[in-house]
């Protein structure tokens, strides 16, 4: 990629992570409100197992293929190769 689209892809990412950042913590506000102390993670708990099952539903593994080459690109995924 380019450099002007790496600097477009960190700074969404930037956004996106402070803007979830702030939409957690006034959700746990809300719910330390309403149930208590413990409010907050039983709303980690709820939203882990939505989270499961979305990617349960969701997720489809991509195995590859059995004949897939690294197209031209020489570079191996072999934790044994040294720089």
């Amino acid at each position: 990629l380019q450099k002007e689209k790496y600097e477009v892809i960190l700074r969404d990412a930037v956004v996106v992570s402070n803007l979830a950042a702030i939409a957690s913590g006034c959700l746990a506000h809300i719910l330390a409100e309403q149930f208590g102390p413990v409010g907050p993670f039983r709303g980690a708990v709820s939203c882990t197992g939505i989270a499961l099952l979305v990617i349960l539903g969701l997720w489809s593994e991509n195995f590859g293929s059995s004949t897939s080459k690294l197209n031209g690109d020489d570079r191996a995924d072999d934790s044994s190769q040294t720089s």
